[in-house]
């Protein structure tokens, strides 16, 4: 069942400066779409238009098969170095009550209990963006949109957000799109997911 559909799509940056053409994809329940590609390439943008938040789509369309509500969007870890006075136990709260003896099955293996105690200002990247990460897992979307989510991660933080993907994907039969640059995607997503290189549809 076809969650996503686009067709023909062509963008600009902001002040005007053309970015891609021609870029046509769809996506099924299930799949897993990453999508790679240097800085400036329009990878963000291209969420952004996907999730309605850009007005730099200039042709083509875009045809949603589920509503808005069934989508979740993580951004790119830079943009949360915020500090706050909580424990992760407290940001995971945020969603609802959860099951805290039972967060390694919810987190998909990303969280152990014991780490549920740990304050969110001296918390690593990698332990934020598995908080995070897990949050939107216990809301079981049906889609679910990241960008970048591997940046600033050392490789075993990288593993693990990828299997506890693969794992919500097989289990909930949901929908993935990532964003992330070739050296890291291309070697460490498995071969089942499919990939779209945006330099490929570069308007330049």
């Amino acid at each position: 069942m076809k969650v996503l559909e686009a067709f023909d799509l062509g963008f600009q940056t902001p002040d005007g400066r053309p970015l891609i053409k021609g870029l046509s994809f769809s996506l099924n329940r299930g799949e897993t779409l990453a999508i790679t590609g240097p800085n400036g390439c329009g990878k963000s943008t291209l969420l952004q238009i996907l999730m309605g938040q850009s007005k730099n789509l200039k042709s083509g369309k875009i045809k949603w098969h589920r509503p808005p509500s069934a989508i979740a969007y993580l951004p790119q870890l830079h943009s949360r170095e915020f500090h706050i006075g909580l424990i992760l136990h407290d940001v995971l709260s945020f969603t609802g009550e959860f099951d805290k003896h039972a967060i390694e099955t919810s987190s998909f293996g990303l969280l152990r209990p014991s780490e549920l105690g740990l304050a969110w200002n001296t918390a690593s990247g990698g332990e934020r963006q598995k908080t995070l990460l897990t949050s939107i897992f216990l809301h079981a979307p049906e889609i679910l949109i990241l960008d970048e989510p591997m940046n600033h991660l050392d490789s075993q933080s990288r593993q693990q957000l990828l299997h506890a993907l693969q794992d919500f994907v097989r289990v909930r039969e949901s929908s993935v799109i990532m964003v992330g640059h070739e050296s890291s995607l291309e070697k460490e997503v498995p071969h089942s997911v499919h990939l779209i290189d945006m330099k490929g549809y570069s308007a330049a």
